[in-house]
């Protein structure tokens, strides 16, 4: 490699160099030698610094790289770790939609039955109140009609034949 570097400096002077016949001095020799000297010098001066910075700067760029990808990948796992919490709340409303509607049937077939228990109940209550009622109608109607036959002379009744009566409907 460094002979090509060496060899496009040196070209351009053989190029020149054909000057047809007259005669110039040319001190290219002395000046090709100055200027070899003086890339030595730089290149030995700049190199270190030359190669210093450049292998900073790959460096640099790699932990770049490296800092992005690790960004990427945390980001890849916190994008699977939502994608996973989403589907888990999904799973969670599915189930809670399910015994919500589990809780609703329960509730009306327990509505259903608590209403047909009250039903029974009033029905009952009501099957008793009407006993009740046709008691009270018949010790009236009995009242009345004792009433009107002590009232009425014309029927006699001993004190015997009373007690007789009275036990009988008692019995």
């Amino acid at each position: 490699m460094k002979i090509k570097y060496l060899l496009f400096l040196i070209l351009p002077a053989f190029a020149f160099a054909s000057s047809g016949g007259a005669e110039v001095e040319t001190d290219f020799v002395e000046r090709t030698i100055n200027f070899l000297i003086f890339f030595g010098i730089l290149y030995y001066l700049v190199a270190d610094h030359v190669k210093n910075f450049f292998n900073g700067r790959i460096d640099g760029i790699a932990n770049e790289l490296d800092n992005i990808q690790m960004k990427l990948l945390k980001s890849r796992a916190k994008k699977t770790e939502a994608i996973k919490s989403v589907e888990d709340a999904k799973k969670l409303a599915t189930e809670i939609v399910a015994t919500a509607k589990d809780e609703a049937i329960l509730l009306a077939k327990k509505v259903e039955s608590d209403s047909v228990v009250e039903i029974e109940n009033i029905g009952k209550a009501h099957q008793d109140r009407i006993e009740i009622e046709e008691r009270k109608m018949v010790r009236e109607v009995v009242g009345e009609i004792i009433n009107d036959a002590f009232d009425d002379k014309s029927v006699s009744l001993d004190k015997d034949d009373f007690v007789n009566l009275v036990l009988k409907k008692a019995a």
